[in-house]
């Protein structure tokens, strides 16, 4: 199984969704579960911000996480004065590199690789790790994309990372752009960033995997810029799954993650959200529900504990079977006969129809003592 290395940006590119402002106690209680979660470094914000901001990460840094800190800022010297004032040890400079952007930063084609050496170079003065990002990657020319990335390296940064910073690409293009840059002689590590506008960010970075990225960017629970960014325990579980790779990351903490993230952010999970979504492990079809009681991975192909979830949850209702009717009530300690069990299945279809929606434990238990003080 192939190594992979995990860069949390929740607190970097995932504050950066609209309307969304993290106190200093919910970023150190972030950082803190990241970092017992094994995450192999968290992005910790953007000092160049303010005085409040580096206040905030130089607070992070004082708490002497296992993970690596980094952080991130613009291709400007002072935005790498105001990274090194912080006392992080890794510093990530994005540089724009598509024709959409580069006029935008007053940024002309010309002069892209000196000041990308320039740069680079005044960094390293202050940092033992320099990370270079290439802003709107998708979207640039890959000739000059390759030749930038190959200005990177021979400047001693010591990895780069291609960003689909308006999340326009498919995961065949993702594959393809990386697969091309390996057969490339470049000594350097690749990194993917990921957004998720066309809701493809995750499976666009499994793809980057898959073509050979060694580092990958992302977010609890997807959050971030518009429609958000590649989703931390998404990436994790599908590259385990579907690549068979593996990470530090303690993936039983995914839950408790995401329920803390979901609260500092103000931003609610969708009950169907893969892995971590209350209804990501629900069932209520009645051949699903008798198949599982007899195997959980017959439709299951994650194992809810594995992410820190109880197991799987059966709900009654128009679409149950007798089987998971019985399993609910012999959970209760109530017995009931097959000639009850059709009956107050009945009940159930006809009570979920009319309210359309699943029922609950009483409302279960109610249609069951009703049919049995009527016999």
């Amino acid at each position: 199984m192939k190594n992979m290395w995990i860069i949390d940006t929740t607190l970097r590119d995932g504050e950066q969704s609209a309307g969304v402002v993290f106190s200093l106690d919910e970023k150190k209680n972030v950082a803190r579960l990241l970092s017992d979660a094994g995450i192999d470094e968290i992005e910790v914000g953007t000092p160049a911000m303010g005085k409040e901001e580096r206040a905030d990460i130089k607070a992070i840094v004082a708490m002497n996480l296992n993970s690596v800190l980094i952080c991130w800022c613009r291709a400007l010297r002072r935005d790498i004065d105001s990274c090194f004032e912080c006392g992080v040890r890794r510093i990530h400079i994005s540089f724009p590199v598509s024709d959409i952007l580069m006029p935008l930063f007053k940024i002309e084609k010309s002069e892209l690789f000196g000041m990308a050496e320039n740069l680079i170079k005044y960094a390293l003065r202050r940092f033992s790790f320099v990370s270079v990002g290439a802003q709107d990657a998708s979207r640039a020319n890959r000739n000059l994309l390759l030749q930038f990335c190959k200005i990177v390296a021979d400047s001693g940064a010591k990895r780069v990372c291609i960003a689909d910073t308006v999340g326009i690409m498919s995961p065949v293009q993702a594959f393809n752009l990386i697969s091309d840059f390996r057969g490339e002689d470049i000594d350097i590590d690749l990194a993917f960033h990921a957004h998720n506008d066309l809701g493809m960010a995750t499976a666009n970075t499994i793809s980057a995997l898959a073509a050979g990225v060694q580092s990958v960017s992302v977010t609890v629970n997807g959050l971030g810029e518009r429609a958000g960014n590649a989703a931390l325990e998404e990436v994790v579980m599908a590259a385990k799954h579907t690549l068979g790779m593996k990470t530090s990351v303690n993936t039983k903490l995914f839950a408790k993650l995401s329920s803390l993230v979901a609260k500092a952010s103000g931003e609610k999970i969708c009950r169907l959200k893969p892995i971590v979504g209350s209804g990501a492990f629900c069932h209520e079809s009645g051949i699903h529900t008798k198949a599982l009681l007899l195997n959980r991975r017959s439709y299951e192909s994650i194992d809810p504990e594995s992410v820190g979830r109880k197991e799987q949850k059966f709900v009654i209702g128009k679409h149950s079977g007798k089987a998971s009717v019985k399993h609910f009530f012999c959970k209760k300690n109530l017995k009931i006969s097959d000639a009850y069990l059709t009956k107050i299945l009945k009940k159930i279809k006809e009570s979920a129809s009319k309210l359309k929606r699943g029922l609950s434990c009483s409302e279960v238990l109610d249609l069951y003592r009703g049919l049995y003080e009527r016999t």
